[in-house]
């Protein structure tokens, strides 16, 4: 699958929502981050919190921006936003197993690639 960047150009930024004064802008639209609750992450499988700044696939690719956990008498909370920037669309059309298979390969090997060569950066 192809990913395209979405984060904003200069122009983009300009069109926003103003922000207060002081604050800097966005540099991703309004509604790509996601934000993850306690029944999300157990559904999810997540038992330990990731760090900030961790890269995740969901096919898109995100970094956390954002992790929080909260212990009270009565309750205990896990947040983790993840901010989207990459992301790729595709036919709604029911894919076969060997094409998720090879899918999800060839989103791994992209994923490897653009992690070694940020990783160089």
């Amino acid at each position: 699958m192809k990913m395209a960047s979405m984060k904003m150009s200069k122009e983009q930024k300009k069109d926003s929502i103003p922000q207060a004064v002081g604050m800097d802008s966005p540099e991703y639209p309004y509604g790509l981050t996601l934000r993850l609750d306690n029944g999300s992450l157990d559904k999810l499988g997540v038992s330990k919190l990731p760090k900030v700044g961790a890269k995740v696939m969901v096919h898109a690719i995100g970094v956390i921006a954002s992790v929080s956990q909260h212990e009270s008498k009565n309750n205990d909370s896990r947040n983790v936003e993840i901010q989207l920037q990459e992301m790729g669309v595709e036919s709604a059309e029911p894919l076969t197993k060997e094409e998720r298979n090879e899918m999800m390969r060839e989103d791994f090997g992209a994923a490897l690639e653009r992690e070694k060569r940020s990783r160089k950066a």
